[in-house]
Order: structure tokens, then C-alpha cells, then sequence
């Protein structure tokens, strides 16, 4: 598969209708200069075109013009199509190395954190490095103190392999895993978990969304005795003690489920079992 300038889209669209956009090179350096005033919402949300993004941009802007190849690949909007504007940026650092190393990296807007965003466009990315037969490795580089975004890639596989000193970040780690390997990982986690509490999650309470949705939580066979929540850059993951399989009729409660309303929802099998209670929409 060669890779395009089209939307990145989810390996599961049932699961999550989240996709990573390429950003226009006019939109990339209008972000780096500031002169966003003509840049319609769909690319300057506040985030994108404050200054927490400002070098990142910079440093894209002059990656375009050293390296017009790199383009399809750098950072892209992390577009939810229930909200009017990009909730953060996902991408590569670029095409890959002589050694077929590419590095993925991504920001979620502070206001939308703990709703998943960053897991589904790690699955995203993962999906599309492992469809290029020139990548061989994934890394992800992530400060020590970074302890979401740690336990996010450590949940795919990723191994620390060693450090490095980044000049505007500081001390690193250095986490990679091979493309075949990212392949078998992405494919065993938990969808059917993450599905309502993070994609549906993200429906709630947004400025700009354009309608809200109401939470009924399923949780899923698959998962085990956890629940999936989404976090900053990683998920919560939250036991549920009380949950059993099918065949003893349990039933799934969770304190933290939508926003932890302490509401008692959710059977284990989607409501096959005799034992199943409903609660109220979180």
C-alpha cells in the first residue's frame, strides 16, 4: 500500500469513526507563522493554533519544504466527526529511515482528554505502518514523566529499548516494536470494551458538538474483569470486580462508567443472562 494524502481511517469503522486528516501545507505554516485569522475551525481550533502547538508546527512547516516527501506522512487533525473541530493531532515523524524505523507521535486538545482519543489513532497509526512493506520498526518517544502516555504504549507491546535527550522535551524514552508484532498486539486488544466508553464518551459535554448522546454501557465479553476508560493519552483501566462470565449470570458494575455516577448498567452478555439489572443513562 503506498501511502496517499486520504484520510486515515480507523482499521475497525465499527468500532470508532475517528480519522487523521492531512493537513494542508498552506494550513501548516499559517499555524507556525500565527497568522491563523484566515484559517476556517475545521483546522485552528484554539488548541491547534495556541502556543502548546506552536514549535510543533514550526518544526512541520520546515520539514515540508527540506522534505516535500515527508508530507503524507507527518502530523495530521485527529477529527471526530461528531465535533466541529480537530480534537488534536496524530501522525508519523516522517517516511521511513534507511532502517525502516518510523516514530509515531500525538496530542490530544486538554479539554478532550480521558475519552480515548489517543488510543484510536495509535490503533490508526499502527494499521497503517504495519500495511507499508518498507516499515519494519514503530517507535514512540515519551518523556519519563509521562505516565498515560507510558502506559498507553507499553499496552501495545512497545519495549523500552533506551533513552535519548530531546532539545525541547528533555529526557526521553525510547519504546519500539516491530510492524509484524504491532500487527498481532492492535489485533488482540479489547475493542469491544473501549467501544461505548470511549467513543460514545466522546459525544458528551463538548463545546461545539453538534448533539449529545446518552451513555448506555455494554461491556463486552472479550475484555475480562476490566473496562476500558479513555484517559489523556492512554485509558483507565478499571476492574469490575462484581462482573462473571455468562454462564453464572453475573453482572458488570462499575462506579466509573460514563462519569462515574455510581449508575448500575451493563450486563456481561448484552443482556442474555436472567440475572441482568438496568440502571439510569450516565
Amino acid at each position: 500500500m503506498t501511502i496517499t494524502s486520504e484520510p486515515w481511517k480507523h482499521p475497525r469503522p465499527e468500532q470508532s469513526q475517528l480519522r487523521l486528516d492531512v493537513v494542508p501545507a498552506r494550513v501548516v505554516h499559517a499555524l507556525a507563522s500565527g497568522e491563523t485569522a484566515s484559517l476556517g475551525v475545521e483546522y485552528a481550533s484554539s488548541y491547534l493554533a495556541g502556543t502548546d502547538c506552536r514549535a510543533l508546527w514550526r518544526m512541520r512547516s520546515k520539514q515540508l519544504i527540506d522534505t516535500p516527501r515527508d508530507a503524507p506522512w507527518i502530523t495530521r487533525s485527529m477529527v471526530d466527526p461528531l465535533v466541529a473541530f480537530p480534537v488534536g493531532v496524530a501522525g508519523f515523524h516522517g517516511a521511513p529511515d534507511e532502517a525502516g524505523m518510523v516514530e509515531i507521535g500525538y496530542r490530544v486538545a486538554p479539554d478532550l482528554r480521558r475519552r480515548g482519543y489517543a488510543r484510536r489513532s495509535v490503533e490508526t497509526l499502527l494499521h497503517v505502518a504495519r500495511g507499508q512493506l518498507d516499515v519494519k520498526t514503530v517507535r514512540a518517544t515519551i518523556s519519563p514523566d509521562n505516565l498515560p502516555s507510558l502506559a498507553l504504549i507499553r499496552s501495545f507491546g512497545f519495549v523500552e529499548s533506551g533513552e535519548q535527550w530531546d532539545e525541547e522535551d528533555g529526557l526521553e524514552i525510547i519504546f519500539e516494536i516491530s510492524s509484524s508484532e504491532a500487527h498481532l498486539r492492535c489485533d488482540l486488544l479489547p475493542f469491544g470494551s473501549a467501544q461505548s466508553l470511549t467513543d460514545r464518551a466522546s459525544a458528551r459535554d463538548i463545546p461545539g458538538h453538534r448533539r449529545r448522546m446518552r451513555l448506555r454501557v455494554h461491556a463486552s465479553h472479550a475484555a475480562g474483569n476490566r473496562a476500558m476508560v479513555g484517559d489523556e493519552n492512554s485509558d483507565d483501566v478499571v476492574d469490575l470486580p462484581d462482573r462473571q462470565p455468562c454462564r453464572s449470570r453475573g453482572e458488570a458494575w462499575c462506579r466509573r462508567l460514563g462519569r462515574g455516577d455510581g449508575s448500575k448498567e451493563a450486563c456481561c452478555c448484552n443482556g442474555e443472562c436472567r440475572n441482568r439489572k438496568r440502571g439510569s443513562d450516565a
